[in-house]
């Protein structure tokens, strides 16, 4: 039986494996339900025109000869005005356009994250979606700093990493450097922010950092 409050999603991804692992991590959670996985925008826009969905997930990453992403953005905006948008990635380029396209995209997803962080994240992006929540404006939503020292090249490169969903261990992976040392320099770039919760690292704009 389906769940009337789960959140339909559909998912647009050219990699067949990948998007066949996503789907099976998504469903196993009852307050979604994947819909479709389209391997292109034309797929997309087709299953679109049949199905109504909440979430849309986009890769960035997509293969030569594909419609421009900002392009599908702006149309999935026009269209399905209350779809929320969700930028997938696997680079640096891809979080600075899924930023660049906010508050269209209302959030982005790397690729290395962890099923749990991926449900986080929906989760997150469920809160607010819907007739009850509205997503805030992106100027009201951004987290206002402490007038503390600025970061260090280094610890605004972790906050970076950690506000595209990487984990503490794989930002450690990442740079090259022990879990403990990456720890701290979590924990000083945050007071620095004025932040004390892991959820607030999504709430910044890190073009203000």
């Amino acid at each position: 039986m389906n769940n009337s409050n789960e959140k339909k999603i559909i998912i647009m991804d050219d990699h067949p494996l990948y998007l066949h692992g996503l789907k099976l991590i998504i469903n196993a959670n009852p307050a979604f339900c994947v819909l479709d996985c389209c391997r292109n925008t034309a797929e997309l826009l087709f299953s679109l025109s049949i199905v109504q969905a909440d979430i849309a997930i986009l890769d960035f990453s997509q293969p030569e000869g594909e419609s421009d992403i900002k392009e599908v953005v702006e149309q999935l905006h026009q269209d399905y005005p209350q779809m929320s948008l969700v930028a997938l990635g696997e680079s640096r380029r891809h979080q600075l356009l899924s930023m660049a396209l906010r508050p269209r995209i209302k959030s982005y997803f790397c690729k290395s994250l962890s099923a749990e962080n991926i449900l986080s994240g929906l989760r997150h992006v469920q809160q607010f979606n819907g007739t009850e929540h509205s997503i805030p404006n992106e100027l009201e939503s951004v987290t206002k700093f402490s007038a503390g020292s600025p970061l260090s090249a280094r610890e605004k490169f972790i906050i970076e990493y950690l506000h595209a969903g990487l984990t503490v261990s794989q930002v450690a992976q990442r740079v090259n450097r022990s879990v403990k040392t990456v720890s701290t320099q979590k924990r000083t770039a945050m007071r620095k922010l004025g932040i004390t919760q892991n959820r607030e690292i999504f709430q910044l704009n890190l073009s203000e950092i």
